[in-house]
């Protein structure tokens, strides 16, 4: 037997009565269909054994255990009349701190890269606008390891230890195209433009996490080292206990990062992930949204943070959008474009 968790759904969207008697409605939460939320309701029973959806905008109508799998709110549904709700069994859906065992964000300590010496000036790095004072922050070396040869190799750090790295090349990227097109030719061996710690599990890794201390409360959310670098240096965020920027690897966000956040005390989060990413911003803004005060910096043009400037910021910050908001506003532009 399973029924919805009524109370709970109707103060977490703020619903209200429109309309004919018994249905509810909220801009926060609009059709997942067509994206229009002024003309979106549910009709559920008081006991929450049954209810339905239907937008009068485009007509799509069903049951709300339907429409509550849609929107991957499965926690709102009461199974055997178990009120610690089903987010345990759906754990891949939304954060449940109680269920989560702590050793499973902790991540295994690594041995330094063979001959790591920690780089004081570096002249990739100068032009890709780095200042000195990063070097250290980020843990910037050069190793002896042959893999790791022409990279700098940057350090992870996390309650202290050392749980991985992630190494670039100072080579340009026509560089490595031709050293690609004479690998595939039998002229050459493959130089990778990328290198990481093999055995670390980067999908519990926060870049970034031990600069996040007990007086932080807002944290910027970016892709990449690269991105925390120019963020940090523009937002002069060294200085700033309060807000700190941490990086995932590319626009994956898992449960043991966030989970990491909350453990921390962190009570905002911006999301910042680089421009095209639409769908990635979606799921990890809505997802988010469970734990965080979460709002969304809308990239526009070919920027990412990694190259923004202190307008480029400004203008970021005077338009940040809620996840409600963003997920229809890029449904709707989606349709006007139709």
């Amino acid at each position: 037997m399973r029924k919805l968790n009524r109370q709970k759904l109707v103060e977490e969207f703020q619903l209200k009565p429109f309309g004919a008697k018994g249905w509810v409605g909220s801009r926060l939460l609009p059709c997942p269909y067509c994206g229009k939320g002024d003309k979106f309701g549910l009709n559920i029973e008081e006991s929450g054994d049954k209810g339905v959806f239907h937008c009068f905008y485009c007509d799509k109508k069903g049951s709300i255990f339907q429409f509550l799998k849609t929107i991957k709110r499965e926690d709102l549904i009461i199974k055997d009349g178990n009120n610690d709700y089903a987010l345990q069994d759906k754990i891949s859906v939304q954060l449940n701190v109680s269920k989560q065992d702590e050793e499973d964000l902790s991540c295994s300590e690594i041995p330094m890269p063979l001959g790591f010496k920690p780089l004081k000036e570096s002249e990739y790095l100068k032009g890709r606008g780095w200042e000195d004072w990063q070097l250290s922050l980020y843990h910037a070396g050069t190793s002896l390891d042959p893999k790791l040869k022409n990279k700098i190799t940057f350090l992870l750090y996390e309650d202290g230890k050392l749980i991985g790295y992630v190494s670039r090349s100072t080579k340009s990227k026509e560089w490595h195209k031709k050293n690609l097109e004479e690998y595939k030719k039998g002229k050459a061996k493959l130089v990778l433009r990328y290198d990481n710690s093999t055995s670390t599990q980067f999908e519990k890794v926060v870049g970034g996490i031990d600069e996040v201390t007990d007086k932080t409360s807002t944290v910027i959310l970016v892709e990449g080292i690269m991105d925390k670098a120019n963020t940090d240096k523009v937002l002069h965020l060294n200085e700033s206990p309060e807000v700190k920027c941490c990086f995932t690897f590319g626009c994956k966000l898992s449960e043991a990062q966030m989970l990491k956040l909350y453990h921390k005390g962190v009570k905002n989060v911006i999301l910042l992930y680089d421009p095209g990413t639409i769908q990635q911003v979606k799921s990890a803004s809505l997802r988010l949204f469970k734990k965080f005060n979460i709002e969304i910096g809308e990239l526009t043009g070919t920027k990412d943070p990694g190259e923004m400037d202190f307008c480029d910021f400004e203008k970021m910050f005077l338009n940040l959008t809620s996840p409600m908001n963003y997920y229809t506003g890029r449904m709707e532009t989606k349709l006007i474009k139709k």
